[in-house]
């Protein structure tokens, strides 16, 4: 695998981590994984991320879309549901991760647990563009 193909791979778990951050609206998902020090803190991170990211996406909280014009490309939108309808919490620009990344994510980081706190260093970067 090339170099750019595994910083896609960390760029789409990072973005994974910041959506489940903005969406839970809590920094557990990205703290846990920039201080990693084993694969377990890492996997358990993941799952919890991904189980929340699943409830958003179900309940229409956390889409997927297509923008065009001055930030057109590929972006994970998060919207708030109030009484007065919804307003878009945060956006992140890029993928979700698909199954595969995650594995070849957690074959990366049983290799080297530093790309762990590399993506939950680039995973709060993208939650603190929102702010």
């Amino acid at each position: 695998m090339s170099q750019e193909d595994k910083e896609l791979v960390l760029r789409r778990v990072a973005n994974l981590l910041a959506v489940a951050t903005i969406y839970a609206d809590t920094p557990t998902f990205t703290d846990r994984m920039a201080n990693a020090l084993n694969k377990e803190s890492v996997l358990r991170s993941i799952y919890d991320a991904e189980r929340i990211v699943k409830v958003g996406k179900d309940r229409g909280e956390i889409m997927e879309t297509r923008e065009q014009g001055e930030h057109s490309g590929p972006w994970i939108s998060v919207v708030e549901t109030s009484d007065k309808g919804k307003n878009v919490k945060g956006k992140v620009f890029g993928y979700l991760p698909s199954e595969q990344d995650v594995e070849k994510f957690l074959n990366y980081v049983e290799k080297d647990i530093y790309l762990a706190r590399k993506v939950g260093a680039l995973a709060m970067a993208a939650v603190n563009k929102q702010g």
